[in-house]
């Protein structure tokens, strides 16, 4: 098992959830109320859950939500606390009795609403959420008399790094094209991952977003999906369509003057498949905007848990047939950084930006020795550049005139570097791995490998009663026995020969070296 440190990511324009994915979509009673665990939807599908067509669903203060026939009958009943959590790519995870999928070029208004229920009597709103089909049949009514399960504690959740531009005076078409990148290398099973382009209003106060999703219905894939909402209104997004690492994507926010509106689509320029939503009327308009490109994730931990670079290129902005000009502001979540040391956000020009999740290749055991006479490998591990399918070659310079392949590999290093006499140091080997993608794209990124003389424990050159003091403090200990890897640095040297136990293995080698000196 990696070792877990929770990532806890602020997000720009909304407030962040509890994270936790509904992926079931079987109906658990409890007396009088069910469970909900995927999505509301008027369509059929095993990530959804289904409900009749023309529904109304209504969320009363007391924070249940109770699903209505159209002529105000009820169907069922689900508490919002016991629903499954579901992230949605505005950076906010939010019950699942709060998100709508519906079909493909559905449309939204607001409108005033009334209906007679048999259990509540008259219910009124001025501004229900109406969802029509393509061919304009109402397939769902929200009504919301509560917001509070919107406004939990944050927890590993939010955007991650982006390029943004909170200053548009006016805007109604920004078009995006992206390749969808290699998959995370090794994530945690909740793991989700989004990357988009998007709109907002600059205040903050809604999202318009076609998106690209990682496993964000339980399998770990991309599929591709239309987004828009608020904490206030709830999470609208269309039916989903795959796509595969590789799939080019053209991400179209559009706004309509006529009917008020915008049109959001994604498309999959490999397949021709696409899918869209029309937001409701005056959502967010056309002036006074923030436009983005964005990675977000949920439950992200390590670059494990984050998919490859990302690059948005041949990006468009115009209003009113003219284009209108960005100056983009890159954008990395600092206390992601911690855990992700690669992220970074390249902006190449108006029309092309890179979200950069590069790993840092890293040798396991931070002091190594000189391994000629006695046992004592260094171990280096590439692992966090992503894969599978992705990675075709990993190249290791060791910076001793030796090279080797491979995701990991191991090293003796014949010499050290020592500068200076007595009163020298240590200098560390500079490593390099270059990896070449499918595409023939290489990267390269360096670690800085430490090696000492045979017995060294300490680094300071010499071989003598310190050393072995080291070794005795920490005699029998282990290391965490994944990679190699020891938790302690101390240790860490007195693993002389990087065999992650400290023994009598360890102590043979001071007791072979002893006063020997670097210099």
């Amino acid at each position: 098992m990696k070792k877990k440190r929770a990532i806890d990511i602020g997000i720009i324009a909304l407030s962040l959830l509890a994270c936790s994915i509904g992926l079931v979509t079987a109906q658990e009673q409890s007396k009088e109320y069910v469970v909900i665990t995927a999505p509301l939807s008027p369509e059929e599908g095993k990530d959804v859950y289904s409900i009749p067509t023309g529904s109304i669903i209504y969320h009363s203060a007391d924070g249940i939500t109770t699903i209505y026939t159209p002529d105000g009958k009820p169907i069922l009943k689900a508490r919002d606390s016991e629903a499954a959590m579901i992230p949605t790519p505005a950076g906010v995870v939010v019950p699942a009795t709060y998100v709508l999928q519906s079909p493909s070029e559905s449309s939204a208004t607001f409108e005033p609403f009334e209906f007679y229920t048999d259990d509540r009597g008259w219910v009124s709103t001025e501004s229900a959420t109406k969802i029509y089909a393509p061919d304009g049949a109402l397939i769902s009514t929200v009504v919301r008399e509560n917001t509070s399960a919107l406004s939990q504690p944050p927890q590993f959740s939010g955007w991650i790094e982006d390029a943004n531009n909170w200053s548009v005076d006016a805007l109604d078409k920004f078009t995006a094209y992206w390749k969808a990148p290699c998959y995370p290398s090794s994530p945690e099973g909740n793991t989700v991952d989004f990357l988009f382009n998007a709109v907002e209003p600059d205040d903050g106060s809604g999202i318009i977003q076609p998106v690209l999703e990682w496993n964000n219905r339980g399998a770990p894939v991309w599929t591709a999906a239309s987004w828009w909402g608020n904490k206030t209104i709830g999470y609208y997004w269309s039916s989903p369509i795959d796509v595969s690492v590789g799939d080019r994507l053209k991400g179209e926010l559009e706004w309509y003057a006529a009917s008020a509106r915008w049109h959001i689509r994604i498309t999959n320029l490999d397949s021709g498949d696409s899918t869209g939503y029309w937001a409701a009327e005056d959502f967010i308009g056309d002036t006074n905007l923030g436009v983005f490109a964005t990675l977000e994730g949920c439950n992200v931990y390590d670059v494990t848990d984050v998919p490859g670079e990302a690059t948005f290129y041949d990006m468009s902005f115009s209003y009113q047939g003219n284009p209108v000009d960005i100056e983009w502001e890159p954008w990395v979540n600092q206390s992601v950084k911690q855990d992700i040391p690669g992220l970074h956000v390249l902006v190449c020009s108006e029309s092309k930006v890179k979200l950069l999740t590069r790993a840092i290749p890293k040798s396991d055991h931070k002091y190594n020795n000189v391994a000629s006479k006695y046992p004592g490998p260094a171990y280096l591990n590439g692992s966090g550049f992503h894969s599978p399918g992705c990675i075709a070659e990993y190249k290791w310079n060791f910076g001793d005139g030796e090279v080797g392949y491979g995701e990991r590999v191991e090293h003796k290093y014949k010499t050290y570097n020592w500068v200076g006499g007595s009163s020298g140091r240590y200098e560390p080997f500079d490593v390099s791995l270059t990896v070449k993608d499918n595409e023939g794209n290489t990267d390269t990124d360096y670690v800085d490998v430490n090696v000492y003389i045979a017995g060294d424990a300490n680094g300071d050159g010499k071989v003598n009663i310190l050393d072995a003091v080291w070794v005795g403090k920490h005699w029998r200990a282990t290391c965490n026995g994944y990679n190699y890897v020891w938790d302690d640095e101390q240790a860490d040297g007195a693993d002389l020969n990087n065999d992650c136990r400290i023994n009598i293995l360890d102590a043979v080698i001071i007791g072979r070296n002893w006063r020997h000196t670097a210099w």
